[in-house]
């Protein structure tokens, strides 16, 4: 049995609506995935789940906030301008869909965390399954995420699990170290032993996740802190009075994003 959603036909002109225009070398999703570096597949993935979170937008009853994937996603098409406003917003939606950033603060914070565990919890009853984790995670790792955008010709990204699994190994060569030596009476082998726990030690405290430090209600989310940037999107829907005078309820906070619409530079047009 297919899914009521299917059968919605603002759901049909969203599964069938094509962001960049016919025949362009270089796709929305491409461009997705070469703006995140993500792969192909996964970018897909996001587009998919972009356009979920439009549809919840215009057929539930409270405010959404989306993911920072799908963010990202709704940034750039953002940057089609045509696209967005023309043919989403004048066409399929019948309505505009704006996108602002946050106004900080705590409450901004709490508001918009609130927000996102509805909008998960609406995603299910929706959809009839749960949100991808890889796209929608929990909503202490969406709003706990700290982002820059960062040059990779000037730079190396390792991430942290793999500075620490480095660390592990090294930690577990050194402990075999260790025994050998103190197996053959040799005193360097408690040094070894010691150097083995310290740089295991080091490895765990690197992939420690910082999320979990900030569920302590002691510590002051990013979120509510004066110079937080970035947007979340939290898209108010369902009481507007008129065609047009929708008007999306704010932006909730990415942690740390560069901000709406970035990587923009250069869109003349879409």
């Amino acid at each position: 049995m297919e899914p009521t959603y299917q059968n919605d036909p603002l759901w049909q002109k969203l599964h069938s609506f094509i962001i960049h225009k016919a025949g362009a070398e270089l796709a929305f999703v491409d461009r997705l995935a070469a703006d995140n570096g993500w792969s192909r597949d996964h970018a897909q993935q996001v587009e998919r789940e972009y356009l979920r979170f439009l549809f919840l937008s215009q057929r539930v009853s409270h405010a959404v906030t989306p993911s920072d994937a799908v963010d990202q996603a709704w940034h750039l098409h953002l940057c089609y301008t045509r696209s967005y406003w023309e043919e989403l917003c004048g066409k399929i939606l019948d309505r505009p869909l704006h996108h602002g950033p946050t106004k900080g603060g705590k409450s901004e914070a709490d508001s918009y965390r609130s927000q996102y565990q509805k909008t998960l919890a609406s995603y299910v009853e929706t959809f009839g399954e749960k949100p991808p984790k890889e796209i929608w995670p929990p909503e202490v790792q969406r709003f706990g995420a700290d982002f820059v955008r960062l040059d990779r010709n000037n730079v190396f990204v390792i991430e942290r699990k793999s500075i620490a699994r480095l660390l592990w190994g090294v930690s577990a060569f050194l402990g075999v170290a260790g025994a050998i030596q103190l197996m053959n009476f040799q005193n360097m082998g408690v040094v070894t032993l010691f150097a083995a726990f310290v740089v295991l030690l080091v490895g765990a405290l690197i992939n420690a996740k910082r999320t979990e430090k900030r569920q302590d209600k002691h510590i002051r989310p990013r979120s509510s802190r004066p110079g937080a940037t970035g947007c979340g999107g939290g898209a108010g829907c369902g009481s507007s009075s008129g065609a047009w005078s929708f008007f999306s309820g704010g932006d909730g906070d990415s942690g740390g994003s560069s901000g709406c619409g970035s990587g923009c530079g250069g869109c003349g047009g879409d």
